[in-house]
């Protein structure tokens, strides 16, 4: 049947405001993996891991890290193969594949893991630009001589940004994180 055709109570069949924009593989999957893998912990904490552990347990982490990604990545195909995803995307399919309790106790860990992740970027971005200053001999903005105060001020700015950014909607969202992807690209190949 044609789906047009359809009336809900609530829309009486008529259809207002714009078609909700869906993200594709590309830009729903591939640059939010390729963001998470080479953003912050690549960048700046790498070294810090491998100063601490030394260098075989730094690539015994690593590797470890691998096999977790690569066993949850293989779930994650076994569930996507069962139906269709719909909304709500990884707390969807654990919802459907463990039920309505895990699925919440999930999704709360998912929700604290995705906040924490953002709070590590945002002072890693901030720790990046002041070293910038730094290096470029620029004074700190604060006063501040430990320049603490200096990653304060750009990591509330930062995240004011991004706020804006996830209230504009997906659409804004996907196009900021492939310009992310490009320059992350760039600053690999620099």
């Amino acid at each position: 049947p044609d789906n047009r055709s359809l009336k809900t109570p609530r829309s009486n069949g008529v259809h207002s405001g714009p078609a909700a924009t869906k993200l594709n593989w590309k830009t729903g999957v591939l640059v939010p993996c390729l963001l998470n893998i080479w953003g912050v912990i690549m960048f700046l904490r790498l070294g810090w891991v491998v100063g601490q552990a030394g260098i075989w347990l730094g690539t015994v982490i690593i590797i470890f890290a691998n096999v977790v990604t690569t066993v949850t990545a293989l779930s994650m195909c076994a569930i996507c193969t069962n139906g269709e995803v719909k909304g709500g995307g990884v707390y969807f399919l654990i919802s459907r594949a463990l039920g309505p309790v895990f699925g919440g106790c999930i999704g709360i860990l998912f929700f604290v893991a995705q906040a924490v992740a953002t709070s590590l970027y945002i002072v890693g971005f901030g720790e990046s630009i002041v070293d910038l200053m730094i290096e470029l001999g620029v004074d700190a903005f604060t006063g501040d001589p430990t320049r603490i105060n200096d990653i304060r001020v750009i990591g509330i700015s930062t995240s004011v940004v991004l706020l804006l950014v996830a209230l504009n909607g997906i659409g804004w969202y996907a196009k900021c994180q492939v310009g992310l992807l490009i320059v992350l690209v760039i600053a690999m190949i620099s």
